[in-house]
């Protein structure tokens, strides 16, 4: 972004009092006047970039401007020297001068131009333009997307005009030029302001050390606490404004709703708390809906870009600069809880296979499947069956179900221990036993302590399976 920052002044007569009537002065100081000058308006009209929402500060480069007073023509004869005094250029309030004690305002003190000298050189460096924000409407035009910055004033020269004289003077007026320059347009190093931006943060965060028995079925549960730890490098001197969804997800597809944490980012690093406990940096209570099941990932993202907010006019960031974002995350749940759900789903497969030739020669109306469940996780847990033929069709009916031993003691002391299975199935409809190929058995503990110790190697494992029909025939599965 460019602009030019030096408007065309042109000249300024200087009238000369009518002398005569005396052949010869002594050296004389002769009030002439005011010097005062207005420039063309400075007609800055430099499109903003699309991200800008307010504009405060603009840093300049190239802007080591210069103003030259230039008498014209020959020295005017019995004129000793002009001198210009208490010479103070205005310019427009938003131009901040690049020189001790800053401003928008130049006080050259005294010039004096002679036969010697009829040229006087000002430098002129400014450091940055600055809009206060009740001049925003003033100098900020267009709307978002397409705002253009826009300096219409003038710059205004003045001086009290004092010349010396030691002879009848041959002229009645003095021309000086003012020629206003620079090396080429000014340019905006970086600025300060509201921008919003195209950066968004998407990041997925892998499960680890749940229990597998947890990721089986409809397991649940309600987390009194829940605490991620976010460590953001903000490399931008503006401090962030950004809103993350936290969503959970389980790898079959199912999702939970976004939970939306709205965050501040201090320039540099930050490391931030955010749980649904009081004390965090970021307090979010709907954090213990994204364990309404047992999640394989979280994706962290932000539905709308990052936007930057200056606090000060002096936080500013480069133009045309790319800049990169570093996330870490860390996810603590301490295990307390005011509900938890285990749910547990395995089955006992191929039974048509296995039951076939006895089938085939032993009319029977019952089977009694006998197992034993083996498992160190420290709750009581029980369990449901269903039955499901050669199709993968559940059986409706058909068969009866009798869950005569179904219950699943762990110990509190986490030891492995052993409980026995037994399953009666009654077969009430003619050939249905031929048509059952699996029973599905899904292990429920509803409820669980919020003392109970789970750790992600323990299991549940049903062994030593066998089918027994009257008659006195087993069969192993």
């Amino acid at each position: 972004m460019s602009f030019n920052i030096t408007p065309s002044i042109g000249s300024f007569n200087i009238s000369i009092p009518h002398i005569s009537g005396i052949p010869q002065l002594k050296s004389t100081l002769i009030d002439a006047g005011v010097l005062s000058v207005e420039s063309e308006p400075y007609n800055v009209k430099a499109s903003l970039p699309k991200e800008v929402d307010k504009f405060y500060r603009a840093s300049l480069g190239n802007a080591n401007t210069s103003l030259k007073l230039v008498v014209s023509g020959n020295w005017p004869t019995g004129i000793d020297r002009i001198t210009l005094r208490d010479f103070t250029i205005k310019f427009p309030k938003i131009l901040n001068l690049g020189l001790k004690g800053g401003g928008s305002e130049l006080k050259q003190g005294d010039i004096v131009l002679n036969a010697e000298n009829k040229t006087f050189t000002i430098n002129i460096p400014f450091d940055y333009a600055d809009i206060p924000d009740d001049l925003q409407s003033t100098y900020i035009t267009g709307e978002q997307g397409s705002k253009s910055l826009s300096i219409n004033e003038k710059l205004s020269i003045s001086a009290d005009i004092e010349v010396e004289v030691s002879g009848i003077p041959q002229v009645s007026s003095v021309a000086i030029g003012f020629e206003y320059t620079s090396p080429g347009d000014v340019f905006v190093k970086n600025v300060s302001g509201v921008f919003h931006t195209d950066a968004n943060i998407n990041e997925t965060i892998e499960i680890n050390d749940i229990p597998d028995f947890l990721k089986n079925g409809s397991s649940s549960f309600t987390p009194n606490e829940v605490n991620f730890r976010l460590t953001l490098n903000n490399p931008i001197d503006i401090p962030w404004n950004l809103s993350l969804g936290f969503q959970s997800l389980k790898n079959d597809g199912m999702k939970s709703d976004n939970v939306i944490v709205g965050i501040n980012a201090k320039p540099g690093i930050n490391n931030i708390l955010i749980s649904n406990k009081q004390g965090a940096d970021v307090v979010v209570e709907d954090l213990p809906k994204l364990f309404e099941f047992i999640p394989d990932k979280f994706e962290i993202n932000s539905p709308n870009d990052i936007s930057l907010s200056s606090s000060t006019h002096t936080q500013t960031v480069d133009l045309g600069k790319e800049y990169t974002i570093d996330a870490k995350y860390d996810v603590a749940i301490p295990f307390s809880f005011s509900k938890m759900q285990i749910e547990y789903i395995d089955d006992i497969d191929e039974l048509a296979d296995d039951l076939f030739d006895v089938l085939d020669k032993v009319d029977t109306k019952e089977i009694v499947v006998e197992a034993t469940a083996e498992t160190d996780i420290p709750v009581t847990m029980k369990a449901g069956v269903k039955l499901f033929d050669t199709a993968g069709q559940p059986i409706d009916d058909g068969i009866k179900v009798d869950l005569q031993k179904f219950i699943i003691n762990g110990e509190a002391s986490g030891d492995v221990s052993n409980s026995p299975i037994v399953i009666k199935l009654t077969q009430v409809k003619d050939g249905y036993f031929k048509r059952l190929d699996r029973i599905e058995y899904t292990i429920n503990a509803d409820n669980v302590g919020s003392n109970v110790n789970l750790r992600s190697n323990q299991y549940i494992l049903v062994k030593d399976i066998i089918a027994k029909i009257p008659n006195g025939i087993k069969v192993t599965l």
